[in-house]
This record gives C-alpha cells, structure tokens and sequence, in this order.
C-alpha cells in the first residue's frame, strides 16, 4: 500500500471512530460542536474524512467525547 492509500485510510479510519462514538453517548453534530468550541460544519468535516486534523484537534476532539486520543485510531 502506498503511503497516500494509507493516509486516506487512517483519515476515514478516525472519521468513522469519531462518529460512532457520538453515536454510543448519543449526541448530535451540534453537541459535540458544543463541547469542542466549534461549528457544526467543522465536526461535519471531521466525520466526513475530507479534513486533516491536527494533533491538537484530535485531542480536543477526544476530550470532547470522553476517551483517549488513542481511541480515534483503533
């Protein structure tokens, strides 16, 4: 696998985590806009994969929901 297949991988990879742990507590793309201190569209993009997020915002958005920044990658 080349090194962009497995970016894109990893990036859907923490997309689809991201959602199915708002999912689980059972929250909407608002509330967890809420929690972060962002809009809507940007938890929008998060779970769509289409951004690149930062270190720091994957640990916000894992504060945010309540887990371990580790748990976006698994």
């Amino acid at each position: 696998m080349d090194i962009e297949k497995a970016y894109e991988n990893l990036l859907k990879q923490i997309a689809q985590n991201i959602k199915a742990q708002r999912d689980v507590l059972g929250i909407s793309q608002e509330e967890l806009a809420h929690r972060y201190g962002a809009s809507p569209r940007y938890i929008q993009m998060l779970e769509s994969g289409t951004n690149s997020p930062s270190l720091h915002t994957l640990l916000k958005t894992a504060k945010a929901l309540g887990i371990e920044i580790q748990d976006l990658f698994r």
